[in-house]
């Protein structure tokens, strides 16, 4: 993998001597990441331009983990800068099947728009020792939607309603998103109220 090769889901991945991830997709674009952060570099004319991320794996100290999906692993962190607690989502990049899925959510995150009620992405980092990236994402202290209707069984009315206006507004409004990729353990939830989609 060090001198870089597409491998059959057409991400080509090369990892550099000095430690930086190249991520590239003829779709999606060129991604570099490393311990410092990420760089989104533009495919053609269309595209947004270059995008960097400062958020460096040694800001970072890791609490423990808070959960677990199919192709990651979620921590609580805190960024020491900025003493902002935060989510720390890590995804192994010598998983050929996790790649895809993996620069799909980092497109994703890198060309969201800032809405109100979606999860705010700080950047993504690249831990040479352990292979793996770090999506760094707003940190929602109440947990899954998921989570929430297995202790409550049901969300009232007005909630839901105006769950499902932000999320039908975020729909409406940006090409990024679609709705067959969500589902309730995507939905976060503060504890003071109000839900993101991440």
């Amino acid at each position: 993998m060090r001198d870089g090769r597409r491998d059959d889901i057409g991400v080509f991945v090369k990892l550099s001597d000095a430690g930086t991830v190249n991520l590239l997709s003829q779709s999606y674009g060129v991604y570099n990441i490393n311990e410092l952060g990420l760089q989104k570099w533009p495919v053609d004319d269309t595209d947004h331009g270059e995008k960097t991320y400062r958020c460096a794996s040694h800001e970072m100290r890791v609490f423990g983990a808070i959960g677990a999906g199919a192709s990651s692993v979620v921590q609580r962190a805190i960024h020491i800068p900025t003493h902002r607690i935060i989510a720390l989502k890590k995804i192994n990049i010598f998983e050929k099947e996790k790649r895809q899925q993996l620069l799909t959510e980092i497109r994703t995150l890198c060309e969201a728009p800032c809405y109100q009620g979606l999860v705010e992405f700080y950047g993504a980092f690249y831990t040479p020792d352990s292979g793996q990236i770090s999506i760094a994402l707003e940190y929602m202290d109440g947990g899954s939607l998921a989570d929430i209707i297995k202790i409550r069984k049901s969300i009232p009315e007005p909630i839901l309603s105006s769950m499902v206006q932000k999320l039908l507004h975020l729909f409406a409004r940006s090409s990024t998103f679609s709705p067959q990729r969500h589902k309730a353990s995507k939905f976060t939830c503060q504890s003071q109220g109000g839900a993101q989609n991440n």
